[in-house]
């Protein structure tokens, strides 16, 4: 959920990260493959999750990237490389 309540970010099927307006119920697409664990900056002006990495074996590893959940076609840009775990907290 946005720190302001109006958007929600979620992954589900097909595959892709997805953005709602909670008021007007319009759902998009932001990415269309895999992702996991949205969360919005605090001031809600980016949205980082994790897209899994290419696996070896039973431990799945992850890339964080962060995107414009405003822009219409925001290219995602990856912060960190091979995590499996973050959050959003405040300093």
């Amino acid at each position: 959920l946005s720190p302001d309540g109006k958007k929600a970010a979620f992954s589900a099927l097909p595959p892709g990260l997805w953005l709602a307006d909670i008021a007007t119920k319009n759902v998009r697409r932001l990415i269309p493959t895999e992702a996991t664990r949205p969360r919005f900056s605090l001031d809600g002006k980016a949205l980082y999750f994790l897209a899994p990495r290419p696996s070896t074996g039973d431990d799945q590893r992850y890339d964080l990237f962060q995107l414009d959940p405003t822009a219409p076609n925001a290219t995602p840009t990856r912060q960190f490389d091979d995590i499996d775990w973050f959050d959003v907290i405040p300093d």
